[in-house]
């Protein structure tokens, strides 16, 4: 039983160090529940020298340099100012590109975890004196500034990485996480900024989970993984260069002619059915005048009428309102009209009914709010009711009552260096309106870009429970993934059951909200229009 503050342990390459490893140090002294207690720089003369890059290598490096990192970019190096006292150059043994901890340095400090941010593994007798072993993510020797060339080439829409953890000296190591980022098939280095920032918010999230649970939690998912999930040891050959070179060439040209003539909007498509229907080619399209696009659709149906609640987004004003569209049994729309709107943006309004009266929770992470409001004449006029979570930065909130409880699934970005929302957390409470929303200990529930942010209302299926979600993994609203979940106060599963693609007409090229209600679906898509 772990009955004090995580001890931590960094050992370092260099410093300065890239900017999101110096993040991952820099969040972890401030971490109430972490003692940051040593940093190891390994002596510079000990590192392996790089391969010396041949004229292909060179140029497609100097290629991607030149290419823009939107802000903010991990690559920059950054020194360790605040941690001078705590910097020790390494005392250790270096053989074979393998470091052999100094067993005096993990007795000194009593380390609970060491966070190897360097380019050595470290595989010795050492690592059993460590209470919850060495964690690093797998990395590769050479180019690692280029790590990702295989998922461009091969045009494969996420890049990972594994957070492992060294368990014992046996050599015994089991994956904590998988780190998911989208794939930017224009530049090897703006992936790779994205899979670095996701890389240190996995870090910070692993440890509050150890914290919370007091052991090691592994993901049996991750033993199943692909092949094509590691590649960062794959190397990169003079004729790999040249096919990359061309290739990403060629889909910065493609798609600059691509926006010179079409834009891409997003609509609302329906369908009448007796259940949920994902025949999309039968689809209806209701199309938005170009100013503006319409998503996140939520139904309610009640007195023969279905109530249609979403976002309406006006371009010139770069923020969205919640409508309300009314339509009758023929699919015809009866009623427009907007029903709330803020200075901030709000989008995915989620609405739903407990006892006899409804209730909407729209998305306002804009405004660092989980909000509730109380319809007071419905469906038409809602007052706010009470925010259920302050200074938070979460979307795509959706409730669900189950077993007594209500049950709060939202996207939440935690750290402030990446603004994915790809990791889903869970809350529960007894009283919607005067309860206190209690954490789920498996938080987050889920942490994978192609399935976490919730797609639409949480419902029954045979008795099961399905939670539809986003696929992002191409880029945002890529897909939907339908899961069977199954949870209670401290466990919680989901199992994949169906993805659904934007594969049915060659003008759409996405989709990331579904809804069903007494024999309406609705989703929103978004398409190609022409300027």
């Amino acid at each position: 039983m772990l009955n004090h503050n995580l001890k931590i342990g960094f050992i370092i390459d260099q410093n300065p160090i890239s900017s999101w490893k110096h993040y991952i140090i820099e969040k972890v002294s401030q971490l109430d529940f972490c003692e940051l207690c040593y940093i190891n720089q390994i002596d510079k003369v000990h590192l392996e020298k790089n391969k010396k890059n041949s004229i292909f290598q060179s140029l497609l490096f100097d290629y991607e340099l030149k290419k823009k990192i939107k802000d903010p970019s991990s690559f920059k190096k950054k020194k360790l100012v605040n941690f001078s006292k705590i910097i020790h150059s390494s005392n250790n043994i270096i053989s074979n590109n393998e470091l052999i901890i100094n067993e005096n340095e993990i007795k000194d400090n009593n380390l609970d975890v060491i966070i190897n941010l360097s380019s050595l593994k470290i595989k010795n007798k050492n690592i059993d004196l460590i209470k919850f072993g060495v964690w690093y993510f797998d990395t590769t020797k050479i180019y690692e500034d280029l790590k990702g060339f295989y998922e461009i080439l091969n045009e494969i829409p996420i890049t990972t990485s594994k957070l492992k953890c060294l368990v014992n000296s046996k050599g015994n190591e089991k994956n904590l996480v998988k780190c998911y980022s989208p794939t930017n098939f224009l530049s090897i280095r703006r992936s790779i900024n994205n899979l670095n920032w996701n890389k240190s918010k996995n870090i910070l999230l692993s440890l509050e989970k150890l914290h919370r649970l007091k052991k090691l939690e592994f993901n049996d998912e991750n033993h199943n993984s692909s092949n094509n999930d590691d590649n960062s040891t794959l190397g990169l050959d003079n004729y790999q260069c040249v096919k990359l070179f061309l290739k990403m060439m060629h889909n910065s040209i493609k798609l600059k002619i691509q926006n010179k003539f079409y834009f891409d909007q997003w609509v609302l498509m329906f369908n009448f059915n007796s259940q949920l229907s994902t025949s999309f080619s039968k689809f209806q399209i209701l199309k938005p005048n170009k100013d503006r696009f319409w998503a996140d659709p939520h139904i309610i149906y009640e007195d023969e009428i279905y109530h249609i609640f979403l976002e309406e987004f006006l371009y010139a004003q770069n923020k969205g309102h919640i409508i309300l569209f009314q339509m009758d049994k023929n699919g015809q729309i009866l009623n427009k009209k907007k029903i709330l709107e803020k200075s901030y943006h709000m989008s995915y309004p989620f609405v739903f009914k407990s006892e006899d009266t409804y209730y909407m929770i729209p998305e306002t992470h804009s405004n660092h709010t989980i909000e509730l409001y109380e319809s007071t004449n419905f469906p038409f006029t809602w007052k706010f009711c009470k925010n259920l979570m302050s200074d938070i930065d979460a979307v795509d909130t959706t409730i669900f009552h189950h077993n007594d409880k209500w049950w709060l699934f939202t996207s939440i970005s935690k750290y402030d260096q990446i603004k994915t929302w790809d990791n889903l957390f869970l809350f529960s409470t007894n009283n919607l309106i005067d309860g206190i929303w209690e954490a789920h200990p498996c938080n987050p529930i889920v942490s994978d870009i192609r399935k976490s942010r919730s797609a639409g209302k949480i419902f029954l299926d045979n008795g099961n429970i399905i939670r539809p979600s986003q696929d992002s993994s191409q880029g945002y609203g890529s897909g939907i993934v339908l899961n069977k979940i199954q949870f209670d106060e401290e466990n919680y599963t989901e199992t994949k059951l169906k993805t659904l693609k934007p594969n049915w007409d060659s003008r759409i090229s996405g989709l990331h909200t579904i809804q069903y209600d007494s024999g309406l679906t609705m989703i929103d898509a978004k398409m190609k229009r022409m300027r």
